[in-house]
């Protein structure tokens, strides 16, 4: 089966994505960062680690979503305090819909989480291993691990 993987899109001024979407890079109070293993069966990069990821529903903020996502995901509480900072917006193109992705780096407390029926399990790493290397990682939690890592 060929992976079919989004697109990189530079918008224009009549840009209008069709879906919001929150990408959320979690580290702990021990400089670990969460990863998250997709079902082999889940329809976007099928049985690749990645961040938590969230639609943003009809009239829903992005940090709502944010909240939301995270509760859903981890069964973790989040809010304005637990974020650390926000990416750059990502636009992309997938299955002839646009999506605008907005990107946030944040810490909790908590390293026990329970996950829901998106993932089926979860590996706290050391912002410096190699380990990943030799994992499936989505391209764009990739990219924020190693932001992560270069600042």
């Amino acid at each position: 089966m060929s992976l079919e993987k989004p697109i990189d899109i530079i918008p224009n001024e009549e840009f209008e994505p069709q879906n919001l979407v929150v990408n959320a890079l979690i580290l702990n109070g021990e400089g670990q960062y969460l990863l998250l293993k997709r079902p082999s069966n889940h329809t976007f990069y099928p049985g690749y680690w990645g961040v938590v990821m969230e639609k943003v529903k009809e009239g829903e903020g992005w940090e709502e979503a944010l909240f939301r996502g995270v509760r859903e995901e981890l069964s973790i509480c989040i809010n304005h305090r637990n974020i650390i900072s926000q990416g750059e917006d990502l636009f992309k193109e997938w299955k002839q819909e646009i999506y605008k992705i907005k990107t946030y780096l944040i810490e909790i407390e908590e390293k026990e989480i329970e996950l829901n029926e998106e993932h089926r399990k979860y590996k706290w790493l050391d912002i410096s291993s190699k380990e990943i290397e030799d994992m499936d990682i989505m391209p764009d939690a990739l990219n924020m691990i190693k932001s992560l890592r270069d600042t």
